[in-house]
């Protein structure tokens, strides 16, 4: 199967957006053509089948296991026992690229969800931003808070808009692939973005729990300590508010379960690339040798 160059495909969306959906046919042909294989990848790692006919709670409840089910829960587990600073510093990088992207996740998907979806959207945007009313502390703001991580692992703070990174390939394989979600159905991007709502409060356990036994002060931890319960908020009212009222036909659950595989498509992208840096991986790949 050909090979996505996925620096490349995120460049092209970074164009796409810069100039608001108005570019060459070129650079559109090669969105579309990496977008269906990243699709096409998606369904046949992550594809999930559901009876339609059964009571809402019992397909809630089988596709909440299994998200959680999910590989990328074990390299978390992993990361928790296992990362050194240097490890910790590679995940902030990563983590921290697709952190400054959830935010435009948000906005694009607000762009075609129904009126009461999106008012809960624009909550969860208020929320993860951080904006106080009536406070004019930017410091405050959660992007600003996040940056005290940067600065404690001298790293030069993530801009979407910029060169390289020095990320992991796997980070911008994470963001295309939920750029796409918001392409298609709004079920699909909705679908995808809960998979990151109900995954997220487990993934900052686990980040939490290394860097507390990493020495790193709760002032420098303050971003993951306030999202895990914020996060954990979201993911209820993110299926009760923005998905299950749109769950009327074959076509709309389709459509949900094309988004659950792109969002743990992602996922798995994500921290496979920061376990594979990592050096526990390493030190196993030389003894595997």
């Amino acid at each position: 199967m050909e090979k996505i160059n996925h620096y490349e495909l995120y460049r092209f969306n970074l164009d796409l957006i810069n100039s608001f959906f108005s570019i060459g046919s070129h650079t559109i042909y090669e969105i579309k053509k990496n977008d269906e294989l990243i699709l096409l990848n998606a369904q046949k790692e992550y594809s999930l089948n559901l009876d339609n006919n059964l009571p809402f709670h019992e397909n809630y409840e089988h596709i909440s296991a299994y998200i959680n089910r999910s590989v990328f829960n074990t390299y978390c587990e992993e990361f928790s026992q296992s990362a050194n600073f240097d490890d910790v510093k590679i995940l902030i990088q990563n983590y921290g690229a697709d952190q400054v992207w959830f935010t435009q996740y948000l906005s694009l998907l607000s762009a075609k969800s129904p009126e009461a979806a999106a008012i809960e959207i624009y909550k969860n945007l208020h929320d993860e931003i951080g904006y106080v009313p009536g406070s004019n502390d930017s410091s405050r703001f959660h992007p600003n808070i996040f940056r005290k991580l940067y600065k404690l692992f001298d790293i030069p703070p993530f801009n979407r808009f910029g060169e390289d990174h020095g990320l992991q390939e796997q980070t911008y394989a994470c963001i295309n692939t939920l750029l796409l979600s918001t392409k298609l159905d709004y079920l699909a991007g909705a679908g995808a973005l809960f998979v990151l709502e109900e995954t997220i409060p487990n993934q900052l356990e686990n980040i939490l729990n290394r860097l507390k036994n990493s020495g790193i002060s709760y002032e420098d931890r303050e971003f993951f300590e306030m999202h895990i319960n914020l996060d954990k908020e979201h993911a209820t009212y993110w299926w009760k508010i923005c998905i299950n009222p749109y769950l009327k036909s074959s076509h709309n659950w389709e459509q949900l379960l094309i988004g659950i595989a792109l969002g743990l498509s992602a996922r798995n992208f994500l921290w496979k690339g920061i376990y594979e840096k990592s050096s526990f991986y390493q030190q196993t790949e030389k003894v595997d040798a």
